[in-house]
């Protein structure tokens, strides 16, 4: 890679799906890999330091990197083929003692009769309402680019986006009665979902706990990438360097 752009490589970020401390994958279902040495192999390859970063987590450092100074907590929300999260902190990862802050795919959030099998083997986990397979169908897939994901949206049975909307909104309001964040933010190919299911959100959240306050949700800012949190992350990690939003948008690829 330097050899193509003319430079030194100073540092490298791998964003992938799953758990990792940084060096290790600990745990990725959708690889079907478990606790391996990832960062070590790439860095005798790029002669460069390499930080592994989950995906959900660098989409939600670009996201805080969009401000110049963010501060309190904010709530970043993976929907695609699963669902995931993150929280930062005044800009910075929160991801926990054990690397594994965010994973709410498989918390159960419906019960009774509406609850649906998982492919985790529960019943009721939120990535079977609200992830986007589940939304729109079999026929959505990661791998759909943006036009393809409204034109399934736009065909998509309202009743089950609607049931999707609920299971959301009922782990925001939990997550947001424990952290009290400046606003929730709803990444990925959900983005794609447009503004009826973003208002369905709004209006599930709209009468929070008795002693709690209704937190502001809205969809990510399209100038953050996925590419340009993983490069702010191994830079900040190798180097201690952030970049401020400008340069974090000039590192972020054109959206199609």
């Amino acid at each position: 890679m330097a050899a193509e752009f003319g430079g030194r490589l100073l540092a490298a970020g791998v964003q992938l799906p799953g758990t990792t401390d940084g060096r290790v994958v600990l745990e990725s279902v959708q690889l079907k890999w478990q606790d391996v040495p990832l960062a070590e192999r790439f860095e005798r390859v790029l002669g460069a330091p390499v930080l592994l970063i989950n995906d959900v987590d660098a989409e939600a450092i670009a996201e805080a990197g969009m401000e110049e100074s963010p501060s309190g907590y904010r709530l970043f929300i993976h929907l695609g083929g699963g669902v995931g999260a993150a929280v930062t902190l005044d800009g910075e990862l929160a991801p926990g003692p054990r690397d594994r802050a965010g994973e709410i795919g498989h918390v159960q959030v419906v019960f009774g009769e509406a609850a649906r099998a998982c492919r985790c083997g529960q019943r009721g986990c939120l990535e079977s309402a609200a992830a986007l397979g589940a939304m729109l169908g079999e026929e959505f897939s990661d791998a759909m680019d943006a036009s393809e994901i409204r034109a399934l949206a736009a065909q998509a049975d309202e009743e089950q986006l609607d049931e999707g909307a609920r299971a959301l909104a009922r782990a925001v309001k939990l997550i947001s009665a424990l952290l009290d964040p400046i606003e929730v933010v709803i990444g990925g190919p959900a983005t794609e979902l447009g503004p009826r299911f973003l208002d369905r959100v709004r209006e599930e959240t709209e009468y929070p706990a008795r002693g709690t306050a209704q937190v502001p949700v809205r969809y990510a800012d399209p100038r953050a990438s996925l590419a340009a949190g993983a490069a702010q992350a191994a830079l900040t990690g190798a180097l201690g360097v952030r970049w401020n939003p400008e340069q974090l948008r000039a590192a972020s690829p054109a959206n199609p």
